[in-house]
């Protein structure tokens, strides 16, 4: 995920060197990558002890589930930006924390972003099936121990927060999933 890359670009948001979000600037690969790039690896294993640490990152924003996805899940009030418009209007005005009950942007792009967020929610879903269907047909998946976890929740203005800028640990950025 070409983490080196990730960490000098926050480090040049912190210091207020950089004005576009770093996903615009950090290739991250979707979770379809992912699965296909998980299932050539582990198959090259299959006689053998393994660990794999098998990272999606599709729920994080910026939050593009693929259009039969993203369809399933668009509300008619909603916006029809892309969460990277909405996110970049928020990050130029400096405004990822707002006054509780105010948005930095229209409820109909609020609306917008939690679809896309739970479009994104499923297309990750989908593509851990995949690879727990690659896993039973490689025949690894029965004596496999499997682990699904969140690093954090996303906010968007429950408590005046939007994504996990909170300082403060609320059951919605702390109450992720652990399924073992």
């Amino acid at each position: 995920y070409h983490y080196r890359g990730l960490v000098v670009v926050r480090l040049l948001e912190k210091i207020g060197l950089l004005a576009e979000p770093l996903t615009n600037l950090v290739t991250i690969p979707k979770a379809s990558v992912v699965t296909d790039r998980a299932l050539d690896r582990l198959a090259r294993y299959r006689e053998e002890p393994l660990f794999a640490f098998i990272h999606y990152m599709d729920v994080h924003h910026p939050y593009l589930p693929p259009p039969e996805i993203e369809s399933m899940f668009r509300h008619p009030e909603a916006s029809t930006l892309e969460a990277n418009s909405i996110f970049l209007s928020v990050v130029r005005r400096d405004q990822k924390v707002v006054a509780p009950g105010f948005a930095p942007f229209e409820e109909e792009d609020t609306i917008r972003l939690i679809d896309l967020y739970d479009g994104a929610i499923r297309y990750t879903d989908r593509e851990i099936g995949r690879l727990l269907r690659g896993l039973e047909e490689m025949g690894m998946l029965e004596d496999a121990l499997i682990v699904v976890t969140g690093d954090h929740g996303d906010e968007f203005a429950e408590h005046g927060y939007f994504f996990h800028s909170n300082d403060v640990p609320t059951e919605i950025l702390t109450r992720v999933p652990l399924i073992l």
